[in-house]
């Protein structure tokens, strides 16, 4: 976990300010720091795993995805208005260092996540909540519910 004193949690040098938000900044890292006190921002993450953080400007709240704040504020806008997707290279949504981002066509970031997703195969859901209303019953991820319902899911 990152502190203040924790050397990883500084800023690297090429940090640049958070484009809307004059009181931070983000690094090639896709952490955002408070540029006053340079204390590091917490990530946030919504059902698709995307990461967000909650910024302030004027006295107003918002939240903001970390991997657009990142790539506009170290490479700008995207030139071409049919590039206004977030292709994350490595299929990891939660990845949203500079080295693992661009701009890309809705086509191009559609067919590489889809590439991604069938890599993954089935562990790309472990992660997911499942709730099984008639029983009541939750489970952790798809594995644990298949596992209780019809034994080990790798057997199947």
């Amino acid at each position: 976990m990152f502190g203040p004193t924790n050397p990883q949690s500084l800023p690297v040098e090429k940090s640049l300010e958070v484009i809307g938000f004059p009181d931070y900044i983000v690094d090639q890292r896709g952490v955002i720091f408070r540029k006053k006190n340079r204390k590091e921002i917490q990530h946030q993450y919504n059902n698709y795993d995307h990461v967000y953080v909650t910024l302030y400007s004027n006295g107003k709240r918002k939240n903001v995805g970390v991997a657009k704040a990142t790539l506009i504020a170290h490479q700008g806008e995207s030139d071409n208005p049919r590039e206004s997707y977030i292709l994350h290279k490595d299929g990891d949504t939660t990845n949203v260092s500079l080295s693992n981002i661009m701009w890309a066509s809705k086509v191009r970031s559609y067919n590489h996540h889809q590439r991604m997703k069938s890599k993954r195969g089935i562990f790309e859901y472990e992660s997911r909540p499942i709730e099984e209303v008639t029983q009541g019953l939750t489970f952790d991820n798809i594995l644990q519910a298949a596992a209780y319902f019809v034994g080990d899911p790798f057997e199947i």
